[in-house]
């Protein structure tokens, strides 16, 4: 590759543009395209493109290369399932240390409802996973976290998915104050019933929208 540097570049801003949807699920990743608009030879393209393609983020084909990776249902379903195992966990011993998330709460609610007027998804979606993964960290399992954040590129396709149904933009926040609420009174059973709880409706969002029950 021309340098770490150069690759670094590239593969950030490629994972970021499919994750914005800049590149949709299904689309053809061309090369010689590719490397004009992200403005790099080939080689660290080719690497950034292997990256992404063991993150799942791109499927390759003899003969046809690189394509964005499609959104699938019972894919999605099954990230959901393992989504819901893990933060049922961090928000459980989130809990049973009475941490406070609500002012860091506050101030993202503040974040995503400036972007809602601005009419931007990507810091909805940034705030999102801010608090998700907030409270992965003050949960002290450094497993469960690595976990999640190892596969928190699939779960923001998801949630670009959720966020788009506006009715829940702002009503998620409510949802996210009350688990921030309920950890810091050290309501294990009540911290663990509202996360999961919000993933499951964020599932089905999801699937109803990739047109399944």
């Amino acid at each position: 590759m021309e340098s770490v540097t150069t690759y670094d570049r590239v593969l950030a801003e490629l994972r970021g543009a499919i994750l914005a949807g800049l590149h949709p699920p299904g689309s053809r990743l061309r090369q010689v395209e590719l490397a004009e608009q992200y403005r790099t030879s080939r080689i660290p393209l080719r690497e950034a493109l292997r990256t992404l393609e063991a993150e799942g983020l791109v499927t390759s084909e003899a003969n046809r290369g690189a394509t964005v990776a499609p959104l699938d249902a019972q894919d999605l379903s099954e990230l959901y399932v393992f989504r819901l195992a893990l933060e049922r966990v961090t928000a459980r011993a989130a809990a049973a240390r009475r941490v406070d998330l609500r002012p860091r709460v506050a101030a993202w609610r503040a974040e995503a409802r400036a972007a809602l007027r601005q009419g931007r998804i990507e810091p909805l979606i940034a705030a999102d996973a801010a608090f998700h993964m907030a409270i992965a960290e003050v949960a002290g399992n450094r497993h469960v976290r690595a976990a999640l954040d190892g596969r928190w590129a699939h779960i923001a396709r998801a949630m670009r998915l959720y966020l788009r149904t506006s009715s829940y933009r702002d009503t998620v926040w409510d949802e996210h104050m009350e688990i921030a609420e309920a950890i810091a009174a050290g309501n294990e059973d009540l911290a663990e019933t509202l996360l999961g709880a919000h993933v499951q409706q964020s599932e089905n969002v999801v699937l109803s929208r990739l047109g399944t029950t």
